[in-house]
Parts: C-alpha cells; structure tokens; sequence
C-alpha cells in the first residue's frame, strides 16, 4: 500500500510541476463557477440542479482525461531523458 501512496504523490508533485495541472485547476473552477448561470434546466429547482450536476460531471471527467493525457504523454519523455543523461 505504501508503493501506491509514492507513486500518486510523484504524480501530483510531477503535475504541479508541469504547470498545465494548474491551468486545468483554474478552468474547472472558472467552469464550474459559470455553469448554472448557462444551464437553465426545465425552470424547476429540481431540473436546474440536475442539468448543473450532469454538465459539471461531464466538463470534469472530460478535463480530468485532457490532463491525464498529457501527462501520461510526458512522463516517459521525462524518464527517457533522465536515463540517457546518465
């Protein structure tokens, strides 16, 4: 379990590193913070709620895999360039 917890915090450490995490972290919260006054819903308390939490989900899993592409995408041109230095 403890290999686990090392390699997630090299992932986040890695992440804020590359900077592009935290241009994720502003877009979500500006998108998030924008959403209901976008969505309507089907004017009713329950619908406005619903149409919020649907397209909140859908923009945060679609980020979510943007940045998990690029960094996935970084990481062994990262590695690669730290072995060959040796």
């Amino acid at each position: 379990m403890g290999n686990i917890w090392t390699v997630a915090r090299q992932t986040i450490a890695e992440g804020v590193r590359m900077r592009i995490a935290l241009v994720f972290l502003l877009l979500l919260a500006v998108l998030l913070m924008g959403l209901p006054f976008v969505s309507k819903g089907d004017n009713s308390v329950s619908g406005a709620v619903q149409s919020f939490l649907t397209y909140s989900i859908i923009s945060v899993a679609f980020l979510l895999s943007c940045l998990w592409s690029f960094s996935a995408s970084r990481s062994p041109t990262i590695w690669k360039a730290s072995r060959s230095s040796c």
